[in-house]
C-alpha cells in the first residue's frame, strides 16, 4: 500500500538521516575537540573517555528509547495492537466493563502505539538540534547562517514526509499527525533562542542522543511492523527500493550540505 511505501521511505531516512548527517556532525566536532587537545598533549594514551562519549551517548540514546518504549507499554499505550491472546474472563458479568474500559483506552492512548510517541521525540529532539546549529551558524556569518537555514530546508522536507507516515501508521489520525509535526517543529525555534542565547557550539551529545533515538525508531519501531505483515515478492522489493530513495535523498543532502572547517 501507499502508507507502507511512505514508511519504508521513512526508515530509510531516519537510517540515511543518522549515519549520512547526524554521526558526521559529530564526528566533526568531536575530532576538532580531539585535534585541539593534541595541541596541549602530544602523547597518545588510545582512546580516552572524552573521545569514545559521543558514540557512548548515541549507545544510551538507543536503550533509553528502549525503556522508554516498555514504560509506554505497561501503561497500556498502544497494548491493543499486542493482545491477540492472553486470558479469556469467565464472569459474563465483567465483559462488558472490560469492552468499554477498551473502548475508551483505545479513543485516547490505545490506538496510538509506542513507535509514535519515540517517533515524535527524536523528531522534536533532532529540530531542536538543527535550531541550534542554525543559531551557530548566523553566529559564524550571515552567508553562513543562510546556508545552514537553506540545508536544513532541504534536509526536513523528506524527513517530515517520512515522519507523517510514520506517525500514522502507528496509530495517529492524519490531524493528530499533523498536530504532532507542528509541536515538533517549535523544537526548531527553541533550539534556535537557545543557541542564540546561550552557545554558539554543535549540541553533539544531543545530537548523538537523538541518532541513537533514530537507529532505535527505524529498526525497533517501524521494521518489525513492516515484517508483521506478509508481502508479495513486488511488494518486498517496492518497500526496499523506497528505503533506498529515503537513503538516496540523505545521500544528495549530505554531498551538498555546507561544513564547518
Amino acid at each position: 500500500s501507499l502508507l507502507r511505501s511512505m514508511v519504508s521511505f521513512a526508515t530509510g531516512g531516519l537510517l540515511g538521516d543518522t549515519f549520512l548527517h547526524i554521526i558526521p556532525h559529530v564526528n566533526e566536532a568531536n575530532n576538532g575537540h580531539h585535534n585541539h587537545d593534541h595541541d596541549h598533549a602530544h602523547h597518545d594514551h588510545g582512546h580516552g573517555l572524552n573521545e569514545l562519549a559521543p558514540q557512548l551517548v548515541f549507545l544510551a540514546g538507543i536503550l533509553s528509547f528502549f525503556v522508554v518504549e516498555k514504560v509506554l507499554r505497561n501503561s497500556g499505550v498502544g497494548s491493543h495492537s499486542h493482545s491477540h491472546g492472553g486470558s479469556h474472563s469467565s464472569s459474563e458479568a465483567t465483559t462488558k466493563h472490560e469492552k468499554e474500559d477498551k473502548i475508551t483506552n483505545t479513543s485516547i492512548l490505545g490506538a496510538i502505539r509506542p513507535g509514535a510517541i519515540l517517533n515524535f521525540v527524536a523528531d522534536f529532539v533532532h529540530n531542536f538540534t538543527d535550531g541550534m546549529a542554525i543559531a551557530a551558524a548566523f553566529k559564524v556569518s550571515e552567508s553562513a547562517g543562510i546556508s545552514m537555514t537553506v540545508a536544513v530546508l532541504f534536509h526536513e522536507i523528506p524527513h517530515e514526509v517520512g515522519d507523517f507516515a510514520v506517525l500514522v501508521n502507528q496509530g495517529m489520525t492524519k490531524w493528530q499527525a499533523f498536530g504532532a509535526q507542528f509541536v515538533s517543529a517549535i523544537g526548531a525555534f527553541m533550539g534556535c533562542l537557545f543557541g542564540v542565547w546561550f552557545t554558539s557550539a554543535q549540541p553533539t551529545f544531543v545530537l548523538s542522543f537523538t541518532g541513537g533515538g533514530f537507529v532505535y525508531v527505524a529498526l525497533a519501531s517501524i521494521m518489525p511492523d513492516l515484517l508483521e505483515h506478509n508481502s508479495s515478492l513486488m511488494e518486498t522489493v517496492s518497500q526496499l527500493l523506497m528505503m533506498c530513495i529515503g537513503i538516496s535523498f540523505m545521500v544528495v543532502i549530505a554531498i551538498f550540505e555546507p561544513h564547518e572547517h
